[in-house]
This record gives structure tokens, sequence and C-alpha cells, in this order.
């Protein structure tokens, strides 16, 4: 049997841990703007849809924390390359991982060096975070590139 006060404690800080958490989670997307990597190249995530984007880079198909086959991700690198467009966002859905992974690799593939293209886009959108996985795949796309 529990003691009451002890389950009215504990359950008032579990409370308080998941508000929080929801709380961060709300600022986060909240002040989560769109960035502008390098002019005409965004990054953000799925609410920003709404803003005028003359082309919009969708990447919520791959799976959150993962990485683009090959061929998709030559495909996006191609079409953010040639596409005319004035105004191109990348976006996943938290618009942290997989959208500035893909600015990375559009900007290595422009002619800057893996590690500058990251600390650029680090730079320029502060959510950003690459697991272990997609540190991986820009380094091997890197190479086989």
């Amino acid at each position: 049997m529990y003691d009451t006060l002890g389950d009215n404690l504990c359950g008032n800080f579990v409370s308080y841990l998941i508000s929080g958490a929801c709380a961060y989670i709300r600022k986060y997307t909240r002040d989560n703007d769109a960035d502008e990597i390098i002019p005409n190249l965004w990054v953000g995530s799925e609410k920003h849809l709404k803003y005028k984007f003359d082309t919009t880079i969708d990447l919520r198909d791959i799976r959150e924390g993962g990485v683009p086959t090959i061929k998709q991700t030559e495909g996006i690198l191609w079409g953010l390359k040639y596409d005319p467009s004035p105004r191109k966002l990348v976006f996943c859905r938290m618009g942290r991982s997989r959208s500035a992974m893909i600015a990375v690799l559009y900007l290595v593939d422009t002619g800057m060096g893996l590690e500058e293209a990251i600390k650029l886009v680090k730079s320029k959108r502060k959510y950003v975070h690459f697991n272990k996985l997609q540190k991986d795949f820009m380094r091997s796309f890197v190479c086989l590139y």
C-alpha cells in the first residue's frame, strides 16, 4: 500500500517533469523558425509550410533520426542545385537533423568542406543535432562524391 502523500509527491514530480518537457517542446517549436543557411536555402520544420517558399523539399518520409538512401540524396541535391527558385525550404518534422543534414551535403556539393559546412549550418540553426548514423552517412556520401 502506498502512502497518499508519497504518491502525490511522486505524481507531482512526474507531472512537473512532463510539463517541463512539454514546455520545452512548445518553446522549441514556437521559437524554431526556418533559418536561412545561405542565400535562398532555408532549413525548417513542417510548421513552415505556411510561409512563402517557391520550392519545398519534404523529408518527413525518412524515419526520424534516419538517413535517406544514396539515390534519394542525389536526387534532392540535384533538385536543389538546378532549381532556379529563389526561396527553397528543406524541411522535416522538427527541422533539426534530416533537413540540416541535406543542407550540409548541399554545401559540400557546392565546394565547401564537410566540417566547415556542419559548422555553418549549426551556426545558422541553433537546434541542429546529428546522430552517429547521420554523421557516418555524411562522411560516406562525401567520400563517394
